[in-house]
């Protein structure tokens, strides 16, 4: 269980509720102010036990008191219906899988979105040094992960390159050189 999720329970037991315009009220009947993370979702600072002071994500909130314990499930998404992470209405508010959350964003964004990230995976070309090295490496005993990393790509792109050259001609070459 989360922090997150933890604050989520404690602040709804406590009283506070998201009002039909999608505003989180606490339990003295004031409307608190939210405040704008980086993704553009709304959230309130709130306060948990032991003295730590946590953002809690209003749309989550929403999902709670109108779902229960099922919105806090692990893999489960809070959903924006219109794709507006502002819009905390209950009635815009949805849980589901990713797959159903990404299918509440525009047609042309979910294109736009899977052209860039088919753009991102696209096998770039490897040199021919790069590919020795890649191997020598490998020989020595680096990971297909940390080579990766290491050259910005993918792990099957290193293995495909490993598949591709010549592993006895590098054994030797490596065995000249210490």
């Amino acid at each position: 269980m989360s922090t997150g999720d933890e604050a989520i329970r404690q602040y709804y037991a406590r009283g506070c509720y998201m009002n039909r315009n999608g505003r989180f009220v606490s339990p003295t009947g004031m409307v608190r102010k939210p405040n704008l993370s980086s993704r553009g979702y709304l959230g309130v600072t709130v306060y948990i036990p032991g003295g730590r002071v946590r953002k809690m994500l209003i749309h989550r909130f929403a999902a709670f008191q109108k779902f229960g314990e099922a919105a806090l499930v692990p893999g489960v998404q809070v959903r924006h219906l219109d794709s507006n992470p502002g819009n905390n209405r209950l009635s815009n508010i949805a849980i589901g899988t990713a797959s159903d959350n990404a299918m509440d964003r525009p047609k042309q964004k979910r294109i736009a979105s899977a052209k860039y990230a088919n753009a991102q995976r696209l096998n770039p070309t490897i040199k021919a040094d790069t590919a020795e090295k890649i191997a020598m490496e490998f020989a020595r005993g680096m990971g297909p992960s940390e080579l990766g990393r290491k050259y910005g790509l993918a792990r099957c792109t290193v293995k495909n390159v490993l598949r591709r050259v010549s592993i006895k001609a590098l054994l030797a070459k490596l065995k000249e050189k210490v």
